[in-house]
């Protein structure tokens, strides 16, 4: 994260810059504080939060507010409950990740890495998921930054009206 103390945090810029990359965290919390009459609600889909609920202000609305690295066959009610949540479109912003080059589309998860993005972040894939996802949210921003060592693509969906 960048800070007063590590203004422009190289841990976040992708090597392929100069420039130091603001985090995704602060650029989507920036959005969505802009574009929300209130407390705005957020589901952080398939991934750990990293800070994207503080940096908007939103309140968790649910249980299963992220993925807590849990494999989907050790507890479905996670994936099964954020599904749900996208399915009713119950909050006004979602946020998930693929590895960069891929889109929400395209990103159904790493079997040989068992979905994993990086070596701290399990994550289902975003495929299976993509049709529901597009049928009540519209893509407002993505924003592509280092994690681990590896380039990741946030993205930030918004409620359509």
């Amino acid at each position: 994260m960048s800070s007063r103390i590590f203004p422009n945090n190289a841990s976040v810029t992708l090597s392929s810059t100069n420039h130091p990359q603001e985090p995704a965290q602060i650029v989507f919390g920036k959005i969505m504080r802009k574009e929300s009459d209130s407390h705005p609600t957020m589901l952080n889909y398939g991934s750990i939060d990293m800070g994207f609920y503080t940096t908007s202000g939103a309140l968790p609305s649910s249980y299963y507010f992220q993925n807590y690295n849990i494999p989907y066959q050790k507890d479905p009610r996670i994936l099964n409950n954020q599904r749900n949540i996208i399915k009713r479109h119950k909050v006004q912003w979602i946020v998930l990740n693929t590895p960069m080059g891929k889109t929400i589309h395209q990103w159904h998860g790493d079997s040989l890495a068992k979905g994993k993005i990086s070596d701290g972040n399990l994550n289902p894939g975003t495929a299976k998921i993509s049709k529901l996802l597009f049928k009540n949210y519209k893509v407002v921003s993505h924003h592509t930054q280092s994690f681990e060592s590896k380039n990741v693509t946030y993205w930030l969906l918004k409620r359509k009206i």
